[in-house]
């Protein structure tokens, strides 16, 4: 769970970037310490990686050869923190903008027009940057569980961000991150350990333990007035 491997669509191995037990924490640019999630960002074709359970970070690599780019901790500073994969999550939370580390780097996405989106599950909070690591803005909701994973809508403008959330899933405006609504569906497995969408707008909850479970898109409602 220290490396990350590259495949072509049929399976050959192509390429692998850091070694097993090589990680030397948060300033090693050469391997990843439990790294929890991946995406390639096409335009500049670069490998954005929440680095995750033992690092504190998100760390970027060139897609094709896995040379080393950059990398930022949370509010954009130099990653830092305690190297312990173990999962302790903060008994209470500060007010104002949090813990100065990420707490579990879970989920990262990367949208159409260059924004970074990093689920800081543990500490329950989703913070923006720019693709070179930039500092934004940040969503923090701490009375519940908030920030377990991420997908985007379907739609070309990716006008919504789905964040796993207490006992389903909050639906965020990307650009604004402020919370539009909740989906907690009948029989719905929970916030889940990973989402996905696909292009007709169905969501696709992987919940650890408990299988994997679609959620099929009804349709927008019209906003009340």
């Amino acid at each position: 769970d220290d490396a990350l491997l590259k495949f072509t669509l049929d399976g050959k191995f192509v390429m692998q970037i850091g070694k097993s037990n090589a990680s030397k924490g948060d300033t090693d640019t050469a391997n990843v310490h439990r790294a929890a999630d991946a995406q390639v960002y096409r335009p500049t074709n670069e490998l954005f990686v929440a680095d995750g359970y033992g690092n504190h970070r998100v760390i970027v690599f060139d897609a094709d050869t896995g040379a080393f780019k950059r990398t930022w901790g949370a509010f954009g500073k130099p990653p830092g923190g305690v190297d312990n994969c173990a999962i302790i999550g903060p008994k209470t939370f500060p007010e104002g903008e949090g813990l100065p580390d990420f707490n579990v780097a879970h989920a990262i996405r990367v949208s159409n027009d260059g924004m970074v989106y990093l689920a800081d599950r543990e500490n329950r909070r989703l913070q923006m940057f720019t693709t070179d690591g930039k500092f934004l803005k940040q969503l923090v909701r701490t009375a519940t569980p908030f920030a377990r994973d991420l997908a985007f809508s379907p739609d070309p403008d990716q006008q919504f961000l789905y964040v796993g959330a207490g006992k389903g899933i909050a639906i965020v405006d990307r650009k604004t991150l402020d919370v539009l609504g909740e989906i907690e569906a009948p029989g719905q497995l929970g916030p889940g350990h990973h989402i996905a969408t696909d292009s007709k707008g169905n969501i696709y909850i992987a919940q650890t333990t408990a299988g994997l479970q679609k959620l099929q898109f009804k349709g927008m409602s019209t906003p009340a007035r």
